[in-house]
């Protein structure tokens, strides 16, 4: 390490003779000098911390004879080790939760950053109270909302490396709060100063005979008040802290797939936990501050929305639509509730009575037949609401083919469904043959395969041109190549809210595709089948406006995809 990087290990006591001594043991090894702060203990856990501090030359005690709680401990142990030197403080709890043979991970990032505060990104296993596993995904929303960020992954866990200098100029200018709810108010407070925050994964477990000082409501209640007192403290630095955001170096022209998704499964579990316990109206009240935030800091998507909103007040007078600021921000409200929209349908919760279904008399008739078929969809509305079709008679195999970089989250959510369809994502960039016999079977088998129709993959995939909303754009040949091969009918399938009822929207698209081989056919044909897909869009877009989520430039197609006129393979989505 370089000989500016001198840490030391912090750990706050109180009442923790049991696990103590074998932390310390264990951390022997390290070689690193250790402060004991004894937060005002019983004599009996006072003793050992003088006898570990007698044993080993390394360690290192103060005591505070009045219990301050974790944060004074804490904030003490801060002082003394900058008072002694020390550049760092790894923070590490004395009840044994934490995995010390991860202390390398943290100390190898806080010396590459010594700038940056170091957190653990808990990794729990089974012994994790619910009640506490739960609520933690309330303080990291607070926490998201409070920075305007979605950096601090876990505000909560008590493994941390601290830039000394930084945190003790903060401790000294000030007050922050003394016990459980210091370790997220000094993040907060540390993001809002422009300090880097590192997350490090690592498993943390709740030994049965740990010792806990958490004290339920009282300890929520502080946190609560805390994350308000933060919230107003957040207001007069939103600008700063969307600026920061905003700055962040991103390319306008990159490919929607290359785009990173910030969503994780953690927070879409925890969304479903919130509308699960209180509702719509609590979800809407978590929606709103999500929402803003995402269209204040979201410059390639907001000003994909107003394109599309301009273009299509363009196209259709009659919708009065101009592409303004605030209907761009109704589009992106309109996308947080189709959210609310996939919970429902994820959990089993669909009323039956809340989904239109004029054209069902098509899917009955398919199902006598037992034959299977292509349906091709895009991003209007909820493509989720499809479970509601189950309820009609029997099983509905629905195999959805989505990009491969984005399927594994809604796999895992769909595993846990409650609803009567049986649906998986296949997970496909590419059709090679071992996929085209396994899709042929599933055809034959009465499956449904789904595709959409309006976004083109990566790497060298094949498009061809077609008029949507007064300009061309670039639509995938996937979709009608693999009809052609599969022999099978092809229907369009669009589902939206309307009316205060969702709309099952599906139609014939084709009976059978035939794409000719030879090249200039081939080309007319898929300019024809792209027009007709793109009229339907543009049809669907009419009648549900805010209801199209495509937050990239449309009608910019990226270098990264290339024009793709020339591509090889037969790409998917």
């Amino acid at each position: 390490m370089a000989t500016q990087f001198n840490p030391c290990i912090l750990i706050p006591v109180y009442n923790h003779e049991g696990p103590l001594p074998a932390i310390v043991e264990r951390l022997a090894p390290y070689g690193l000098p250790c402060i004991l702060v004894d937060d005002g203990s019983l004599e009996s856990c006072a003793e050992t911390i003088r006898s570990l501090s007698s044993q080993y030359h390394w360690v290192r005690s103060i005591r505070m004879e009045v219990n301050r709680g974790k944060g004074g401990a804490v904030k003490e142990g801060l002082l003394l080790a900058q008072g002694l030197g020390y550049t760092h403080a790894v923070q590490i709890d004395a009840d044994g939760q934490h995995d010390l043979d991860d202390l390398d991970k943290f100390l190898a990032a806080a010396s590459e950053t010594p700038q940056a505060v170091v957190i653990g990104q808990p990794i729990f296993d089974e012994s994790i109270p619910k009640l506490r596993y739960y609520a933690r995904y309330l303080t990291h929303v607070w926490v998201h909302i409070n920075t305007a960020s979605f950096r601090i992954r876990d505000s909560m866990c008590g493994y941390r490396v601290y830039p000394v200098d930084i945190c003790t100029r903060l401790i000294k200018t000030t007050v922050l709060e003394n016990r459980m709810a210091f370790d997220v108010e000094i993040l907060v407070r540390l993001y809002w100063q422009g300090v880097p925050v590192i997350s490090i994964p690592t498993k943390v477990g709740y030994p049965q005979d740990g010792v806990s000082h958490f004290r339920g409501w009282e300890d929520n209640l502080r946190i609560s008040l805390t994350h308000a007192r933060l919230f107003f403290g957040m207001l007069p630095r939103m600008p700063k802290l969307l600026a920061r955001h905003a700055m962040r170096p991103e390319n306008a022209t990159r490919h929607w797939a290359s785009l990173e998704e910030t969503s994780t499964i953690w927070g879409i579990r925890a969304l479903v936990w919130v509308y699960r316990i209180f509702g719509r109206w609590a979800f809407r009240l978590f929606l709103f501050p999500v929402v803003s935030y995402y269209f204040f800091t979201g410059q390639i998507a907001r000003d994909a929305s107003r394109e599309y909103l301009c273009r299509l007040g363009q196209h259709f007078p009659e919708l009065g639509l101009s592409g303004s600021g605030w209907e761009s921000y109704r589009h992106f409200l309109s996308f947080g509730e189709t959210l609310l929209d996939k919970i429902i349908a994820w959990t089993g919760n669909i009323d039956p009575s809340q989904v239109g279904f004029p054209n069902r008399q098509l899917l009955l008739d398919l199902l006598e037949q037992k034959r299977g078929a292509m349906i091709l969809s895009g991003h209007v509305g909820n493509l989720e609401i499809c479970q509601a079709i189950a309820n009609l008679r029997g099983h509905i195999y629905l195999n959805i083919l989505v990009h491969t970089k984005h399927a594994e989250k809604f796999n895992r959510m769909l595993g846990g469904s409650g609803g009567s369809a049986t649906i998986r994502l296949i997970q496909v960039t590419e059709l090679n043959p071992a996929i085209a016999i396994d899709l042929q079977e599933k055809i034959e088998r009465g499956e449904f395969l789904v595709l959409v129709g309006d976004r083109i993959p990566v790497k060298g995939s094949r498009t061809v041109s077609a008029s949507f909303l007064g300009k061309d754009a670039e639509f995938p040949q996937g979709p009608y190549l693999l009809a052609s091969l599969l022999h099978c009918p092809v229907y369009t399938l669009f589902c939206y809210p309307k009316g205060g009822r969702f709309q099952i929207n599906l139609d014939i698209f084709a009976e059978s595709i035939r794409i000719p081989r030879s090249e200039p056919q081939r080309q007319q044909m898929l300019g024809t089948l792209a027009r007709r897909y793109a009229g339907r869009l543009e049809a669907h877009c009419h009648a549900a406006p805010f209801q199209w989520f495509n937050f990239y430039p449309y009608w910019n197609p990226s270098t990264e995809a290339g024009n793709g006129k020339t591509g090889s393979g037969t790409d998917i989505q």
